[in-house]
């Protein structure tokens, strides 16, 4: 097993390097990157970089998942379904 490196909320674990913001009191965000194959993940508010070119997300607070769909390199972006409620509050 390789090596976990940390600094702040920064980890690097061989080739894949994972930022979170872990501050409860800050909005919920996660990035995963994988510096030999490209593959990426972002979920959070800032944009995350696609071949070194800032990716426009669709949706707000969508996650973002770049990697090989069919043998070649996509983007795939997906938002969270609003809560349906099953009673109204009164």
């Amino acid at each position: 097993m390789e090596d976990i490196w940390q600094v702040n909320n920064s980890f690097t674990m061989g080739d894949w390097s994972l930022k979170a913001e872990l501050a409860a009191d800050r909005p919920a965000a996660i990035s995963i990157t994988n510096e030999v194959t490209g593959t990426a993940f972002s979920y959070g508010h800032q944009a995350p970089t696609i071949n070194g070119v800032p990716y426009q997300r669709q949706q707000e607070n969508s996650s973002v998942l770049y990697d090989y769909v069919r043998g070649a390199m996509q983007v795939q972006e997906s938002a969270d379904k609003p809560v349906q409620t099953t009673r109204a509050v009164r």
